[in-house]
C-alpha cells in the first residue's frame, strides 16, 4: 500500500526471486535509472494495473508487464 515514493540509482542484480517489485496496492511509486540483472524471477516487475506506477529509464531484460524497462 506504499504511494508517493521515488527508487532511483538502485543496483538489484542477482537476487533469488525478483530485482525490484511492486506489490500490489503500492501504486502512485516513480522508478527511474534502476539497473536490475540476473534475478532468478523478473528483474523488473509491478503487480498493479499498467499505468499505476511511473517507470521510466530502468535497464532490465525480464520485466512484467513487458515493457516497463523500456519505458522513457
Amino acid at each position: 500500500g506504499n504511494t508517493g515514493n521515488v527508487v532511483r540509482g538502485n543496483h538489484a542484480d542477482n537476487n533469488g526471486v525478483n530485482g525490484i517489485i511492486a506489490l500490489l496496492g503500492a501504486t502512485g511509486n516513480r522508478f527511474e535509472q534502476n539497473s536490475m540483472h540476473g534475478n532468478t524471477g523478473f528483474d523488473a516487475r509491478d503487480l498493479n494495473p499498467l499505468g499505476s506506477n511511473v517507470w521510466i529509464n530502468n535497464d532490465c531484460e525480464h520485466d512484467s508487464p513487458d515493457g516497463i524497462c523500456g519505458i522513457g
